[in-house]
């Protein structure tokens, strides 16, 4: 009988362990998203080799938006040069990764509509990061089209650097 309490116990005891060994790592779950949201104002660069344009224009706002834990929307507000008015500039569904103290956002390429769909464009992104609040960002604005024929903007380069 002492045998069949001991088997008995040793079967309670290792149920117990079945259920309590393990715990859920979700808890340590950073929405990096979170950190980098916000509005930037700087300046950004504008390069069109095309056009002979190389130019610096200031008070650029740069709009980022969580839309996860770590992916955002990026808007480049009220995008205009000379007397061409692009208007928003948007790159949706940005992934965000964290290294060490700098957020990085993922290198994404988007086709987007401008001027309310009378223009098309491929917009991409890369080298992004963001680091003590200052975004630092390299956007290429591609292949734009006007009513399906190819305008002769050329190809657009704009880096960019604001703060929070």
């Amino acid at each position: 009988m002492n045998k069949k309490l001991i088997c008995l116990l040793m079967f309670v005891f290792s149920l117990s362990l079945a259920f309590t060994a393990c715990s859920d790592d979700d808890d340590d779950k950073v929405d990096y998203a979170k950190e980098v949201a916000g509005t930037y104002t700087g300046s950004l660069t504008l390069k069109i080799p095309a056009m002979e344009i190389d130019e610096t224009i200031a008070d650029k706002k740069i709009e980022l938006t969580r839309i996860s834990d770590n992916k955002v929307n990026l808007k480049l507000k009220e995008f205009s040069y000379g007397t061409l008015t692009l208007g928003d500039i948007p790159v949706d569904e940005i992934t965000v990764t964290k290294d060490g103290s700098t957020y990085k956002l993922a290198d994404t390429s988007k086709n987007i509509d401008l001027l309310g769909g009378l223009m098309t464009a491929t917009v991409a992104i890369s080298s992004s990061t963001v680091k003590d609040g200052k975004l630092n960002m390299t956007i290429k604005v591609n292949n734009v089209k006007q009513g399906g024929n190819d305008m002769q903007l050329g190809d657009m380069n704009i880096a960019y650097s604001g703060s929070k």
